[in-house]
């Protein structure tokens, strides 16, 4: 892999000496912020309300979520059904603030694959304090969608950063997929995105100043676990895989404590 020199959101070069990569870290530090769009592909909002959201659905994930391709997804025993969710991500390249659709490229550096794993039992804002659920107790408790998803190592990223020139147009026509065990379990285009990357940027950054190195991991097509019936829940051992045409694939392991 040849070394580049300089600053990942500034100047920058290749220098042309060659290294052995021994493991792939997450292509980016622990970001100022993980901003998390729900319900952006009809296939997956429409399980839950047939009336298509008018605005981005926003919520964070803790910056410490953040986890690399290879690592093991450690699903705490709060979390009695988690899920998966194969994602697009965006990350920042500067800051931004009021930035119109028509600029909205111009906030972004570059592109990645994300897995935007998810405790459903604190997400689900129709479960009743104490429901069971598998080895513990589904809290629900009115809807948490960021604690839900703010555990340790619920956002592997990478496998890098592909910047934003070396993929076509504003990131529409990428093929997201997810594989479970080796089975393919969601596979659809970021072109059936509700709301598209400049749509997003120009929505978080109303009167909202986005830093540089922020991370938005856009939504997730139809075919999570929650939604199949019966059921799926991430077992200890399950393997992840998500790939995006263009950039690459991520895979990680469960383990359940």
């Amino acid at each position: 892999m040849e070394l580049i020199d300089g600053d990942i959101f500034g100047a920058r070069q290749l220098t042309g000496k060659i290294s052995t990569v021994q493991k792939l870290l997450a292509p980016v530090p622990p970001p100022p912020a993980i901003y998390g769009i729900g319900l952006n592909y009809a296939a997956h909002a429409t399980h839950y309300d047939p009336t298509l959201p008018r605005a981005p659905i926003v919520f964070f994930k803790n910056r410490r979520s953040l986890a690399a391709d290879g690592d093991e997804v450690i699903i705490p025993p709060a979390s009695t059904m988690p899920d998966y969710e194969a994602e697009l991500a965006l990350v920042f390249g500067k800051t931004c603030k009021d930035v119109p659709r028509s600029r909205a490229l111009e906030c972004i550096l570059g592109y990645a694959v994300a897995n935007d794993v998810s405790a459903r039992c604190w997400q689900d804002a129709t479960a009743p304090n104490g429901t069971s659920a598998g080895s513990g107790t589904c809290l629900g408790n009115g809807g948490q969608w960021s604690f839900s998803k703010s555990f340790d190592t619920h956002c592997p990223l990478g496998p890098h950063l592909t910047m934003k020139e070396a993929v076509r147009g504003n990131a529409t026509g990428l093929q997201v997929q997810m594989y479970l065990n080796g089975n393919l379990m969601q596979n659809e285009s970021t072109t059936d995105m509700i709301f598209g990357v400049e749509e997003i940027v120009e929505f978080i950054t109303m009167g909202t100043t986005v830093e540089a190195g922020t991370v938005v991991v856009t939504g997730t097509p139809g075919g999570v676990g929650i939604n199949r019936n019966p059921p799926i829940a991430l077992k200890d051992g399950d393997v992840m895989q998500v790939s995006i045409s263009e950039l690459g694939s991520i895979t990680n392991k469960v383990r359940r404590k």
